[in-house]
């Protein structure tokens, strides 16, 4: 198994995106961010809109992209390529919000923190320090506490929540060079 991006535990991750955000708008001198926040600690059920609104907090303040990545760089190369057109971005922001939509209720109740420690199979964690979208401070957390016949993390130092396009190189030399000697010998 090979996680780039681990959801161990929803409540956690959304306290933690949360926690983030909070700590970063009012150090970035944007003000009435306790308003916009406070909602948030009420501790009830976040709609849709809310995660996607949270989730553009978390991307505007580093914890999606690092350096000079974006959500906007990366639709303007999938617009420069034969492969993907205008319709594709829309369907795939249609298929994310349907996909959190159904899926939630159920990624909540599965807890893998909780429920999956050990397995039979090879696991890497390839994680970006900077993510904060699923945060990597948790996904690490739950790493040192799997069992499994060969387990091995590696950290992207300069990417957040997407290494392969953060780190292109250094993620495929990880696969072609890491994973792929491994999950092929099992």
């Amino acid at each position: 198994m090979v996680a780039s991006a681990r959801e161990a535990s929803l409540p956690w991750k959304h306290r933690d995106r949360r926690d983030f955000s909070k700590y970063l708008v009012p150090r970035r001198g944007l003000g009435p961010s306790r308003a916009y926040f406070a909602p948030w600690r009420s501790g009830r059920q976040r709609s849709v809109d809310d995660r996607l609104i949270l989730g553009n907090w978390v991307e505007w303040f580093g914890g999606m992209f690092h350096g000079d990545l974006s959500t906007g760089k990366l639709i303007w190369s999938a617009l420069c390529t034969d492969e993907a057109n205008l319709i594709d971005l829309i369907k795939f922001g249609e298929g994310n919000r349907f996909s959190l939509t159904q899926l939630e209720d159920e990624n909540a109740r599965v807890g893998l923190s909780e429920r999956y420690r050990s397995f039979a199979v090879p696991i890497f964690f390839l994680l970006g320090r900077h993510d904060w979208h699923v945060p990597a401070v948790l996904a690490a957390q739950y790493f040192d506490e799997i069992r499994a016949p060969h387990k091995r993390l590696f950290w992207f130092e300069q990417s957040a929540h997407n290494p392969p396009f953060g780190e292109p190189g250094k993620f495929d030399d990880i696969l072609i060079d890491e994973v792929s000697p491994v999950a092929t010998a099992h």
